[in-house]
């Protein structure tokens, strides 16, 4: 039985450019980073004979992972996936201030694919603010507000 997530890969095409990007603009701290194969062992546990990798993991906040990946041998191709595209996915990061979030990061040269939207209103998001972006490989992320206190009061006020 699953019982929670442990990390979220990103299989990147170069290991120092993409960890700037998510540790210095996005502020994620640097856990550790390794070196793994070529190795039966790793090949085992991948799937990918005579694999060489790049590995770095960064938390994103209260315990959350998020890996990166390099592979070194075999090279992997970039793949152009666009936004709706099937097995495509995004990570969506909570922050506190959507708005300052939002200007420190393109003030940092990030672009984004929509600026915060305005307040969800109604429905199981109320009270939530979302905006896109995306790292230096492509891969969406998202960033998300969750407003508790206003979804709390607008719940009060519908009883």
């Amino acid at each position: 039985m699953i019982i929670g997530v442990q990390h979220t890969c990103i299989h990147v095409y170069d290991l120092e450019k993409s960890l700037e990007f998510y540790r210095d603009v996005l502020g994620l701290r640097e856990r550790y980073r390794m070196d793994q194969g070529p190795s039966p062992r790793l090949d085992r546990v991948i799937g990918v004979k005579g694999a060489s990798l790049k590995v770095v993991h960064l938390e994103a906040g209260k315990g959350d992972e998020i890996e990166l990946i390099q592979y070194m041998t075999p090279k992997g191709k970039h793949i152009e996936a666009n936004q709706q595209d099937v097995g495509n996915l995004h990570i969506a990061f909570y922050v506190d201030d959507i708005v300052k979030t939002y200007n420190d990061l393109v003030k940092k040269g990030v672009k984004f694919v929509t600026p915060p939207n305005e307040l969800i209103s109604e429905g199981p998001e109320t009270g939530w603010r979302m905006c896109y972006f995306h790292d230096p490989d492509g891969v969406l992320l998202e960033l998300v507000e969750q407003r508790y206190w206003w979804t709390v009061k607008q719940s009060e006020k519908q009883k």
